[in-house]
């Protein structure tokens, strides 16, 4: 609905005015979450309505048949979206994954993700990493960064269909609040049986088991200690060796050593 204007030659009251006029027309009661969805690339403020841009999540949902009572966005509304995005959805919230994660994170990430597919070699469960959508409904749709499937029937060739055993999330600033908020309550609402979150910066993970009563209160386990993930079989994963640290002391070290000659 945006075009570029032509506003040569015109003084500011009468330019404000007509950006104020489209911006009530374009997007209601709702100004902050607009501009939040179609605006990314110029910050908050006016003057993205000047520019052009592409089809957006606005612009699909209102041509969208799809669309819910509500005006939440579905998980088709979400496959019509463009493929150079990346979106998760929360009860038909969309939130955008972006911006790209740190190296520091992706280090992480790939460190662990290694370990697990190495581990799993040979067994039915099969580990993933993002981006690989998950659809937990027809409102919830996550890319966790990394999973593991263990029901083969979960498995699709576009995505994942319903939730995994494991999920892991590596937190980052712009999404450390979500993940341990509304995506940890999502996945204990869907059955996630295990889901570990962790810090790349502090160094330590967080493990949340899933019981008749919900995710526990969690595990803290540190960089110097094994990361046991309960689902699959009890896998152990050193830590240091995932955040790239020394081994602690004693390590490998023969636990009983001969008694020396006084």
């Amino acid at each position: 609905m945006a075009v570029l204007c032509d506003f040569k030659g015109r003084d500011e009251a009468d330019i404000l005015k007509e950006l104020i006029d489209r911006l009530i027309e374009m997007i209601g009661n709702q100004p902050e979450r607009y501009i939040k969805e179609n605006c990314p690339r110029y910050g908050r403020g006016l003057r993205c309505l000047a520019e052009p841009h592409h089809a957006t999540r606005s612009q699909t949902m209102a041509h969208s048949s799809r669309k819910t009572s509500d005006s939440r966005f579905t998980w088709d509304d979400y496959r019509a979206w463009p493929d150079d995005e990346r979106w998760e959805l929360i009860e038909g919230v969309a939130y955008a994954m972006s911006p790209a994660p740190s190296t520091r994170h992706q280090v992480v990430t790939l460190n662990l993700a290694s370990q697990i597919k190495a581990k799993l070699a040979g067994k039915p469960c099969k580990p993933f990493i993002a981006p690989t959508d998950v659809k937990l409904s027809g409102l919830d749709l996550v890319q966790p960064d990394i999973l593991v499937v263990c029901d083969p029937a979960k498995i699709t060739p576009s995505h994942i269909e319903g939730a995994p055993d494991l999920v892991i999330e590596v937190l980052s600033p712009a999404t450390s609040t979500k993940d341990l908020r509304e995506k940890k309550a999502l996945y204990e609402r869907f059955g996630v049986a295990e889901y570990v979150v962790i810090d790349p910066l502090e160094n330590y993970a967080i493990r949340f088991l899933n019981g008749p009563d919900g995710f526990d209160k969690g595990t803290v386990i540190a960089a110097d200690e094994m990361l046991i993930l309960a689902t699959l079989e009890g896998m152990e994963i050193p830590l240091w060796e995932v955040f790239e640290l020394p081994a602690p002391a004693g390590e490998g070290a023969d636990p009983f050593p001969s008694s020396q000659p006084t």
